[in-house]
């Protein structure tokens, strides 16, 4: 959470650092807003616009997020992975463990992280203290619709677009 905060989100999201520190009150920037809540909407829905490709509603494409497999490939390669053409060192975590693809998991917490990234809470709990976000039950709902639709076409799509955004280490696929 920390390299997100302090390194990657700013780059990835393309927002000012400050607005990613812990204190910052991030209800105060509509940009924030606009990716947690669509237009007209009052309340914080697990369908939230930083879970589809440019903020639009689309179901067929929710996890298709270019922001969300960023995410996921900084926190497994570290920082540099986002930019850099060379395959990552033997000390990243996704070297470590070993790890080559994409899981229902990764792509859950993922989605569940990028909303608790822009959203009024300061720690990421079960329950978000401030905006009453069930992060717990929302990361649950996004890994179970993802496990029991993994053989459907659609979903072993979005695994394969994932894998090649994560595990990938060329330019093409960034």
């Amino acid at each position: 959470m920390h390299q997100l905060r302090s390194k990657t989100a700013t780059k990835i999201f393309h927002q000012l650092a400050e607005y990613y520190e812990v204190d910052f009150e991030r209800e105060t920037i509509p940009k924030f807003q606009a990716k947690l809540k669509f237009l007209n909407e009052k309340e914080y829905s697990k369908f939230a616009p930083i879970l589809f490709p440019e903020g639009k509603r689309n179901m067929a494409k929710l996890f298709r997020s270019v922001e969300l497999t960023a995410m996921l490939k900084s926190i497994l390669f570290g920082p540099t992975s986002l930019t850099s053409k060379k395959p990552p060192s033997s000390i990243t975590q996704g070297r470590v463990w070993g790890l080559t693809f994409t899981t229902p998991g990764a792509i859950a917490l993922m989605a569940t992280l990028a909303i608790f990234l822009h959203s009024l809470d300061k720690e990421f709990a079960q329950t978000g203290v401030q905006s009453k976000i069930p992060y717990q039950k929302w990361f649950d709902h996004y890994k179970s619709f993802l496990m029991k639709n993994a053989e459907k076409q659609e979903i072993t799509e979005l695994f394969m677009w994932w894998n090649a955004r994560v595990f990938s280490f060329n330019s093409a696929t960034q």
